[in-house]
């Protein structure tokens, strides 16, 4: 079966994350980095879930059994305990009240897999194999990470805001603003950096030259 990739804002979402050993502590630090509420149950925690701390009240951490109490009003779950029966116990509940869960012990038991993430800034490219294998999935993201430019997210907001002006300049040619912002994306990939402003003004003309010309062969 295929997973469809898709990114939602995630930002106020209550997430509870069952477990307290490596596993659910990678999912915490993922969930953290993009705006989410959590709270985590386990009887016992890994020491590196100290010093997390409570990340300005988004993070809370219940030392106790788990209750299917847990997860009333939660938005996403994860199930990353070492029991999987547990885990596959949580995940029967949350399929039927229709609540996103991911299990530690399968793909079979989730009904979304968190894919291996590279985020710089704005850019996140998430990688998945269909759960078929993470090694795969980690291995393609440090070759992926290793071909990237260095301050990829400072780019990617700058042509945000490139993007802006072209969309007030040139508000009914949305072919131009594409071969604009295609251009200027292209070329910051090559050169690691936006262009300057004269070069930005080249392209302007560059682009302006292309639009008489197919207007006059028409």
């Amino acid at each position: 079966m295929s997973y469809f990739p898709f990114f939602v804002d995630i930002k106020g979402w209550l997430c509870v994350i069952v477990g307290g050993g490596k596993v659910a502590y990678r999912k915490v630090c993922g969930l953290l980095a993009f705006g989410a509420d959590l709270h985590v149950i386990a009887t016992a925690f890994i020491p590196e879930f100290e010093h997390l701390g409570n990340q300005s009240g988004r993070l809370r951490r219940s030392c106790r059994e788990f209750q299917e109490e847990d997860l009333r009003g939660a938005d996403l779950v994860i199930a990353a305990s070492d029991d999987e029966g547990l885990n596959q116990r949580i995940s029967v509940f949350c399929r039927q009240a229709h609540i996103p869960v991911n299990s530690a012990s399968g793909k079979e038991d989730s009904s979304f897999l968190f894919p291996a993430l590279i985020t710089e800034g704005p850019v996140t490219i998430g990688i998945s194999t269909g759960g078929n294998s993470p090694a795969l999935a980690h291995f393609l993201k440090e070759r992926i990470q290793g071909v990237l430019p260095e301050e990829i997210g400072e780019t990617a907001q700058e042509l945000g805001k490139l993007r802006e002006i072209f969309q007030k300049q040139y508000p009914d040619s949305p072919a131009l603003r594409r071969s604009l912002s295609g251009t200027l994306a292209e070329e910051s990939l090559k050169t690691g950096k936006i262009p300057d402003e004269y070069a930005l003004i080249e392209t302007q003309n560059l682009m302006n030259k292309k639009t008489d010309k197919r207007t006059n062969t028409t």
